[in-house]
């Protein structure tokens, strides 16, 4: 039994500027963790490299100082992505689904697709997303590919619960 994904009530400021008035039925979901295991991975491995070439007797000192310098854009680069990962919400209400930054480095809304133009929707789910949760909403409409969707299951049906409604219950 999984984790049902609950409606949120408590909206972050930073999705609750661009919902329209109209907007009910949210769902608001950070992107799963595992975005951030690539950056993750280069910066340690940048550290044990760094680590790895400390002054020795005969070392040249301009190698081990570009390892560190490239061992600080690493780390850098894993900042930034964390920080962009924090501020990234899906969003899915009745009429679309957004993912809406909302941190210093950029706010904005980075996609919005209406759900009009959604015809079907496919969950893929990899050997790593089974491993840690996540999956890929793919909508062949319109071109578009939500990657690293936590709950994917639940958030598959919820949308899929929009797109086909029971057309015995009315609106």
């Amino acid at each position: 039994m999984g984790i049902r994904v609950v409606r949120s009530t408590t909206i972050p400021h930073a999705v609750y500027r661009y919902l329209l008035p109209h907007e009910g039925s949210i769902v608001v979901l950070r992107l799963h963790w595992a975005r951030l295991i690539p950056s993750l991975t280069m910066a340690v491995g940048g550290l044990f490299a760094a680590t790895a070439v400390q002054p020795a007797e005969g070392r040249n000192n301009a190698l081990i100082l570009a390892v560190w310098l490239l061992a600080a854009v690493l780390i850098a680069q894993l900042g930034i992505v964390v920080e962009s990962w924090w501020n990234r919400y899906l969003v899915i209400t009745q009429q679309r689904i957004m993912v809406v930054n909302g941190g210093f480095l950029g706010s904005g809304v980075r996609l919005s697709l209406p759900l009009s133009q959604v015809q079907d929707v496919r969950l893929v789910r990899l050997s790593g997303g089974r491993l840690y949760g996540y999956g890929s909403l793919v909508f062949d409409s319109a071109n578009v590919v939500l990657r690293y969707v936590p709950y994917p299951e639940q958030v598959y049906l919820e949308i899929a619960g929009l797109l086909f409604k029971d057309p015995d219950l009315g609106e």
